[in-house]
């Protein structure tokens, strides 16, 4: 990596030890099930203690066992007659039993939905003048933070809102960097041990788009942000973050450079720069990457359906 620098910000207004060792084929709910010729897609899954979730595009939910199994199904409709549209869930997340999803209701609306687990809605919250959900974040105390973009192609903004345990929005605020409104997008959201978060993705400036990585604090004021990387002709965006054990935090990297298909840097606590390495293969791309609290990361990709886990120090474990 050998840009690094500060950016100037304005606010506008699988952890869990169980191993997964499963795989199976879901149908709808009345479909002839003949596997492999035929498959239910699943946008999202969440961990609960009983099991999994997975959501089905129609706004159908699948709950299943710890081995997969199916135990019941349930679907979230915009209205409580039969024959209503479904909700199009693409996100799901987990916060003890219950369970958040992200729903698409239109161009310009999408809906944070809290559900007790099954298939009772405990409260749901609209957001207008919003197009992308980009991830959903509970918060600990029975509320969740929604992260998602605004404003029109080419000046796109990042943008979060917190919800409390009961629904209320108790702050929502955009970002972008001073005096330049070109796309200013955030991939990835996650939570420090002071109670802040860090915000992650990409932003473009004289048509060149860079990775950043910012620190906020509990209201989402932002204590300090950096770019990372060269551009790598426009490819590199800062996927997710997480915040180390010794307190450096570890910002995951997709092409910063040519033939660089996920990089990793580590930065200090105050956004200082600590290292940097990265991962190359004749198949490797990445789809998706979560850390866990020691540092370990799980990424999704390659030709195919792949999984690989690289550990605290960044070797790669398979």
């Amino acid at each position: 990596m050998r840009s690094f620098h500060s950016l100037l910000l304005v606010v506008l207004a699988l952890s869990d030890a169980r191993a997964q060792l499963f795989m199976r084929a879901y149908a709808p709910l009345g479909a002839t099930f003949d596997p492999p010729n035929y498959y239910a897609g699943s946008f999202a899954a969440a961990l609960v203690p009983s099991g999994h979730v997975l959501t089905i595009g129609d706004g159908s939910v699948i709950a299943t066992d710890e081995e997969g199994i199916p135990q019941s199904c349930y679907k979230l409709r915009r209205t409580s007659t039969l024959n209503s549209d479904g909700l199009l869930l693409t996100k799901a997340e987990a916060d003890g039993a219950h369970v958040f999803y992200y729903a698409t209701l239109g161009s310009d609306t999408m809906a944070v939905v809290k559900s007790d687990g099954g298939g009772s809605i405990v409260w749901q919250a609209g957001l207008l003048g919003a197009n992308t959900g980009e991830q959903l974040l509970p918060t600990g105390d029975g509320g969740c933070m929604l992260l998602y973009r605004i404003g029109n192609a080419g000046s796109q903004r990042a943008a979060m809102v917190r919800y409390s345990v009961s629904g209320a929005v108790l702050w929502h605020k955009a970002y972008r960097i001073a005096g330049n409104n070109a796309n200013f997008i955030a991939r990835g959201l996650a939570h420090t041990a002071d109670g802040g978060y860090l915000l992650s993705g990409s932003y473009k400036a004289a048509s060149v788009t860079k990775a950043f990585v910012c620190r906020l604090s509990a209201n989402g004021t932002v204590s300090w942000a950096r770019e990372i990387g060269p551009g790598n002709n426009n490819y590199d965006e800062a996927l997710t973050a997480t915040e180390l054990p010794n307190g450096n935090i570890r910002v995951a990297l997709s092409l910063p450079q040519e033939n660089i298909y996920l990089g990793m840097v580590d930065l200090g606590a105050t956004g200082n720069f600590v290292s940097s390495w990265g991962y190359q293969g004749a198949t490797f791309t990445v789809g998706s990457i979560r850390f866990t609290s020691d540092g370990s990361a799980y990424c999704t990709g390659g030709n195919g359906a792949q999984v690989f886990k690289l550990a605290p120090d960044g070797t790669t474990v398979f």
